[in-house]
């Protein structure tokens, strides 16, 4: 409910061919299944997909889990950032919800895209 009505409040909804939302789907992330049917939604396969979030858990290890690579969207905020077990406590292994790349600003994907371009994103 809330993604659809953000998006549409912020005039987006009309840039995204699919929209993945968990409510509708009764998935809730980290689950890899709801990142694997939009990739489908889209006819991509998940290993040239980009997932963009901001939570290391829902978002990073549920990508990871999907077999996607992931992008972390943080406030540029001084020591906001880890994905210590002791800040999240739901990783069992740090790796887990180490982001693929970690940005500020959502401008920053299209330079993500184009330097990984050529690896089939």
């Amino acid at each position: 409910f809330y993604a659809m009505r953000d998006l549409r409040a912020l005039g987006l909804l009309e840039y995204f061919d699919a929209i993945g939302v968990s409510s509708r789907w009764k998935i809730t992330k980290p689950d890899p299944e709801i990142f694997l049917r939009a990739a489908d939604s889209l006819g991509l396969k998940p290993q040239n997909v980009i997932v963009v979030g901001n939570d290391p858990v829902e978002d990073v290890k549920g990508a990871k889990l999907a077999g996607m690579r992931s992008v972390l969207l943080i406030p540029p905020i001084e020591g906001m950032w880890s994905t210590s077990r002791a800040v999240f406590g739901e990783c069992d292994d740090e790796i887990e919800c180490e982001p693929d790349y970690v940005i500020e600003d959502l401008s920053e994907i299209l330079e993500i895209i184009q330097n990984v371009g050529s690896q089939d994103i």
